[in-house]
């Protein structure tokens, strides 16, 4: 950050936990030993390095508030994205589109978030399979009812290329229907 002019340290960390470890950074809320232990504990990344830059963060931050360095949190499908993503979006449509709030309320049923992503992935894969499939998907969303992937055309694929699991560069990543 101070030799090459980077702005944001980004983590593949859940994109809550970068919104608390920034509030930290920026403002000085919170303890980045508490915020780490409660976000990353079961990760690779809680260790003492991360408590020591987020600290640096800080400390930049208090001597040149006109030029803030900033946390970031990368993974937006990881533990759990709670409030502090949803809640103020909704809170602004609540206030100035009223109206529209059960829309986007509905809109968001789909995408809760998991409650805690390391306990997810250690759940078979027909169970968290069958999980998803249960969850209505979003007007707008291209999945086929039922079925994993996308069938959308994908941006840059010619005219009526479709996209579809058997062209998947990790097909073994790709859940199968259990059914």
């Amino acid at each position: 950050m101070e030799e090459k002019g980077f702005r944001t340290f980004s983590l593949e960390a859940g994109w809550s936990a970068g919104l608390r470890l920034n509030d930290h950074v920026l403002h000085g809320t919170g303890e980045p030993q508490q915020i780490l232990a409660e976000e990353l504990e079961p990760t690779p990344w809680y260790v003492q390095e991360y408590v020591d830059l987020v600290t640096w963060m800080r400390a930049h931050n208090k001597r040149d508030p006109d030029d803030p360095v900033q946390f970031m949190g990368n993974d937006v499908d990881f533990l759990n994205l709670g409030g502090a993503v949803f809640d103020p979006v909704s809170s602004y449509v609540a206030q100035h589109h009223p109206d529209r709030l059960d829309e986007l309320t509905e809109l968001y049923e789909p995408i809760n978030p998991i409650e805690n992503g390391f306990e997810y992935i250690q759940r078979p894969l027909k169970e968290r399979t069958a999980e998803r499939r249960r969850r209505p998907t979003c007007p707008g969303d291209h999945r086929r009812p039922g079925r994993p992937g996308r069938t959308g055309t994908r941006v840059g694929d010619p005219a009526g290329s479709r996209h579809r699991s058997d062209r998947h560069p990790h097909p073994d990543r790709i859940p199968q229907d259990p059914g």
